[in-house]
């Protein structure tokens, strides 16, 4: 009971951000009718308020470039614009696979190795009476336990204070704006945090439009916090579980043939349930990964070119916390992918580390044909369009200052 408290508490500001946008994962908690209700108008709810905004967005962008305004006026609505769009798209391959995504989720809690914890926690206390000491299996076990569920926590709270400060400083800018002009001139002119036009002027309406606008900032950081961080988890779980797997083939006991043949079938269901689990988050992240990836070099780029060239404080600030949460949310996404990798392969170690010398010549052959299998690592892919791994990092950066360096060249 312990360990399923724990890995609820790893994951619960996770599925607070998700249920926000749409996605329920409460499995205990909600009927089947409730949970589909609740999340319909959740999602709805957001769609409508997010692209109220978004139409104003694209058609001052649209208005903008007829009228000639300057590239680098331009430049400031296009990041906001491309990550809304992220966002949606995100929650969008979520929300229309939640039956898959439950499944992947309760599997998780299935595989999670609450006896270890248990036994860990059995032992520590009896540590404490000196009646006996802990094993060095258990430690070597719940050590990669806790390093999984350490670093899920660390990311977490990185990306939710990274969502919270870019929320607060793109709200708050034009209300600091507004109070500097009243100050000023004594007159009180409405502005927003993006820049927006309708067909009627919406400097002149009432003040509520303004709420309207940081509702939307506050839904795209909670979409894109909630579906990442979930990507992060599952990653993070599922890479645990190959680890675990590799510690257990590596300290194999020799015993009779027919246990010892049973152990090893053991050892095999859970890995190809583990292959299955990398397999169903291909599935429900490949499209919104691609999408991501090809956003990500346009919005650092952009964020970097508008630091550089805007004249105010507030801007550059704005834009440097923006630059920040594209930076942290793109790198953790290949970290995060380049550990999938590893950690399947690291079974193929596990495997060969195990005393298969005294294993019976039936069971070699059986060894071998896993390690055959773990050989090949276990891949999370953008819709088969590039592996995520650091290696595609290294490439977005690259592209990313390509892009970054012409446009300073051109505005120049």
């Amino acid at each position: 009971m312990r360990a399923k408290t724990e890995f609820e508490k790893t994951i619960k500001l996770t599925k607070t951000a998700l249920f926000l946008s749409g996605i329920n994962i409460f499995l205990e908690e909600w009927n089947h009718w409730t949970r589909t209700f609740v999340d319909s108008i959740a999602y709805y709810l957001n769609i409508v308020g997010l692209y109220f905004v978004l139409i104003g967005e694209m058609y001052w962008l649209i208005d903008g470039t007829i009228t000639g305004k300057s590239f680098v006026e331009l430049s400031l609505i296009v990041p906001c614009l491309t990550i809304s769009v992220l966002a949606t798209a995100k929650v969008h391959y979520l929300y229309h696979n939640k039956e898959s995504l439950l499944d992947v989720v309760d599997k998780l809690r299935e595989t999670y190795p609450d006896e270890i914890e248990e036994s860990a926690n059995d032992n520590d206390q009896c540590l404490n009476d000196k009646k006996e000491t802990v094993y060095d299996n258990d430690v070597t076990e719940v050590g990669i336990v806790n390093e999984a569920n350490e670093l899920l926590k660390s990311v977490n709270f990185l990306l939710s204070t990274v969502s919270f400060v870019v929320t607060m400083t793109f709200c708050t800018m034009p209300l600091f704006g507004m109070a500097g002009e009243f100050m000023e001139t004594g007159k009180f002119v409405v502005l927003y945090p993006f820049a927006v036009k309708y067909p009627f002027d919406v400097y002149n309406t009432s003040f509520w439009c303004l709420y309207i606008y940081i509702f939307t900032a506050i839904i795209v950081c909670t979409n894109i916090f909630g579906v990442d961080t979930l990507f992060y988890a599952l990653c993070s779980y599922i890479g645990m579980n190959f680890r675990l797997l590799s510690y257990k083939f590596e300290h194999l006991e020799i015993k009779r043939n027919d246990r010892t043949i049973n152990e090893i079938i053991v050892l095999i269901k859970r890995h190809q349930e583990l292959i299955e689990l990398v397999n169903k988050t291909q599935s429900l992240y490949s499209l919104s990964t691609l999408f991501n990836i090809v956003t990500s070099s346009l919005l650092i780029c952009l964020s970097g070119f508008n630091i550089t060239v805007a004249d105010d404080i507030s801007t550059i600030l704005a834009f440097f916390t923006f630059l920040v949460m594209s930076f942290s949310q793109i790198s953790l996404l290949c970290y995060f992918g380049d550990m999938i990798m590893k950690s399947s392969t690291d079974v193929c170690d596990g495997i060969y580390k195990c005393p298969w010398y005294n294993i019976d010549a039936k069971t070699k052959k059986i060894i071998v044909l896993i390690m055959l299998r773990a050989q090949k690592p276990c891949k999370l892919s953008a819709a088969s369009f590039a592996d995520i791994n650091l290696r595609v990092f290294t490439t977005i950066l690259s592209r990313s200052w390509s892009y970054f360096a012409l446009l300073k060249t051109i505005y120049s």
